[in-house]
């Protein structure tokens, strides 16, 4: 599994920060395929995204009580897209998450 930490820069809030996830993801033409949380990591937000009909799966996990966000990409969902997009999806969930809006 690979994972890319995405620093936050502003005041915590979760549910601007999961509504920035979202439209970031959907700029760049990913849908939601789960939406739920990890046991391992209780009170996250968890979101699958996938391009199309394409194989591969980005992971994106939102954890309030560690004001964390990462990207993942499981070893067995790893796609061409993936790595194509993969620097700027972080890129832009960054801008968008490093100032208050």
């Amino acid at each position: 599994m690979r994972q890319w930490e995405i620093h936050i820069g502003r005041a915590w809030d979760a549910e601007e920060i999961g509504r920035a996830i979202e439209s970031i993801a959907e700029s760049h033409e990913l849908t939601i395929s789960l939406k739920g949380s990890l046991r391992a990591h209780r009170g996250c937000v968890h979101w699958h995204f996938k391009k199309a009909k394409q194989s591969g799966t980005i992971e994106v996990t939102m954890w309030p009580q560690e004001r964390r966000v990462w990207l993942s990409v499981q070893s067995g969902r790893a796609a061409d897209w993936i790595e194509n997009d993969i620097e700027t999806m972080m890129h832009d969930l960054e801008r968008a998450l490093s100032t208050e809006h």
